[in-house]
């Protein structure tokens, strides 16, 4: 689930730069491993930006709250170092991938700009949504809840 949740937050990436593995270490003197398309292996942390380590540490959270049937996910300014395509993914994974279909998504950002980016994603008809906006006793800019009806 790692490998495509990563890889679906970056689908505006070119194919050489989408993964096919990710090798986790099993202790913490280990390194974490990920094959690319092309085959070649690397080291992640020696690889890959900054915003794409943030986009991979997304996804093996994404994954462990999938793995343990988590009913609801709570998220503090998820995109503060991910540029504004790879934005647009995770926005992407979050309202449209399957494992999220009956997931309450709690979500606090700084900005607008990432709101109205799940806001273009929700489909009415499943999804409701609360947005509060300056809550400075929070300091907090926009928290967003979306809540998916049951059918």
């Amino acid at each position: 689930k790692i490998v495509d949740y990563y890889n679906t937050i970056n689908q505006d990436d070119a194919d050489f730069e989408k993964i096919e593995e990710l090798i986790l270490p099993d202790a913490t003197s280990e390194k974490m491993y990920i094959t690319f398309a092309d085959g070649s292996t690397s080291e992640a942390l020696q690889v890959l930006s900054e915003g794409h380590i943030k986009i991979l540490g997304l996804s093996i959270l994404l994954a462990k709250a999938v793995h343990d049937n988590l009913s609801f996910i709570i998220f503090d300014d998820i995109v503060n170092a991910i540029d504004d395509d790879h934005r647009n993914g995770v926005a992407d994974l979050l309202m449209n991938h399957v494992d999220f279909a009956n997931t309450q998504i709690i979500l606090s950002t700084h900005g607008d700009q990432f709101i109205f980016k799940l806001q273009d994603k929700f489909s009415l008809e499943y999804q409701v949504i609360y947005l509060y906006t300056h809550l400075p006793l929070l300091q907090l800019h926009s928290l967003l809840m979306v809540r998916y009806k049951v059918l």
